[in-house]
């Protein structure tokens, strides 16, 4: 698998606990938790068998986290 090469703000993982603590879909709180996971510094094939993602839906979330913040986690 490759690494990953994404940046991410240096206010991400703040932005995503707060993010966490307002959020009341259950679907877009378990991506912004898999999201920080990642964020953090956790493997996405890691978090995606722990948290049992999708592969492919994780890596579509952080990417979409990573461009366009946490407005990108809402459907």
């Amino acid at each position: 698998m490759r690494t990953l090469k994404l940046r991410f703000p240096d206010d991400a993982l703040p932005t995503l606990a707060t993010f966490l603590k307002q959020t009341k879909e259950a679907r877009v709180f378990r991506r912004a938790q898999a999201v920080c996971e990642v964020v953090k510094g956790q493997r996405l094939q890691t978090v995606s068998d722990t948290l049992h993602f999708a592969y492919s839906a994780l890596r579509k979330w952080v990417h979409r986290f990573a461009h366009q913040g946490t407005p990108g986690l809402l459907d």
